[in-house]
């Protein structure tokens, strides 16, 4: 459905669709598709919610590299489009996860027959530019039936997805209270192994005492870096670029400092903010936009290093060949880097290291 069609729909026709469309797969982006779930909930419509996360995503870009995932992420949204975009609201959530709205329709039955076509026709139709055969796991829940807000709703069509990935993915799940309703996504969660080791190769590497403050926040750089195949990666203090890492395949030789007041007008409460696309930061900041552009930046990653009331400044991660389309594990990593980062220069009383 393009800008001209979803202007007509009752919803749209107020709403600024210069930037509703994610920049990669063409479909709607998490904002203007979150806003239409709460403009339906307020009218008391019914409709169902799914989430659809496409399975084992990494192993795609880790076998034929993020040109190629990217390829792949285009295709299945054309697929979806294709399957039920004339009946659905798709949207991107982030990374390889896609949300789908469908409106008018609550009753399982009906929803299992959509969630089933959508299933047999993606393995029997879709083409992608892999050998795999790509699959896909989905939760759904529905309005008014399962939830009555957003959030509520969301977290049981998460549920659903959650159940879907322990029962060997390629599947869907449509919530039911009694067999989902006890499911703990805190602790339930499904974790990438590898992941799991690198976050403890960093804390390790941040608190090894046979190094100093200096040499252990250098290290830890240097294997995230390598085990994250960035093309840059830094500390941005508060005037200045620090433990700069730029890997020899990079097209950008030399990465400048960005004022730390770009940063922090677009980190957040939360101290972090990831892109795929260097556009979505123009609303925020247009001097780090520029930035960006200046430095040929295509995505990034911005994680703070505070810790308690103590600011340091930002783990800065970039690419600039390829955009890159970067997983929850991915930011949980980096996330992960700026923490043990804070903590270390906070409890070294005899740290000489200084990060303006």
């Amino acid at each position: 459905m393009d800008a001209v069609e979803l202007a007509k729909k009752e919803f749209f026709r107020t709403q600024d669709l210069s930037h509703a469309f994610d920049g990669l797969t063409g479909v709607l982006n998490r904002e203007i598709l979150f806003s239409y779930i709460e403009y339906l909930i307020k009218q008391g419509s019914q409709f169902l919610f799914a989430i659809i996360d496409i399975d084992y995503f990494k192993n795609i870009n880790d076998t034929y590299g993020h040109l190629v995932g990217d390829r792949v992420l285009k295709q299945f949204a054309q697929n979806l489009y294709d399957i039920i975009g004339d009946r659905a609201y798709i949207g991107r959530f982030g990374g390889d996860e896609f949300m789908l709205v469908i409106n008018d329709i609550s009753e399982y039955d009906d929803v299992w027959k959509i969630a089933h076509d959508l299933n047999v026709r993606m393995r029997k139709e879709a083409q992608f530019p892999v050998k795999e055969t790509v699959t896909f796991t989905c939760g759904i829940a529905r309005h008014p039936k399962d939830a009555v807000t957003f959030e509520e709703l969301f977290e049981k069509a998460d549920k659903a997805l959650y159940r879907g990935k322990t029962k060997g993915r390629n599947c869907f799940i449509i919530y039911l209270p009694e067999k989902h309703a006890k499911i703990d996504l805190n602790k339930s969660r499904y974790v990438d192994k590898a992941f799991v080791e690198i976050n403890e190769q960093v804390y390790n590497t941040v608190f090894n005492k046979a190094y100093d403050t200096n040499k252990a926040i250098e290290e830890a750089i240097k294997y995230t870096m390598s085990c994250m195949e960035l093309e840059h990666i830094c500390i941005e203090g508060k005037e200045n670029m620090h433990y700069s890492l730029v890997h020899k395949l990079s097209p950008v030789k030399e990465f400048k400092h960005i004022p730390i007041a770009s940063l922090n007008q677009v980190a957040g409460t939360h101290g972090l903010l990831y892109a795929t696309q260097r556009s979505v930061v123009k609303p925020l900041s247009e001097n780090l936009f520029y930035n960006l552009v200046e430095q040929n930046i295509s995505s990034f990653v911005i994680a703070r290093i505070q810790a308690f009331d103590k600011f340091y400044g930002y783990i800065r991660c970039e690419m600039t060949s390829i955009v890159r389309n970067w997983q929850l594990q991915d930011i949980d990593v980096l996330s992960n880097l700026a923490r043990c980062i804070a903590l270390r220069l906070y409890f070294d009383e005899n740290s000489n290291v200084d990060l303006k």
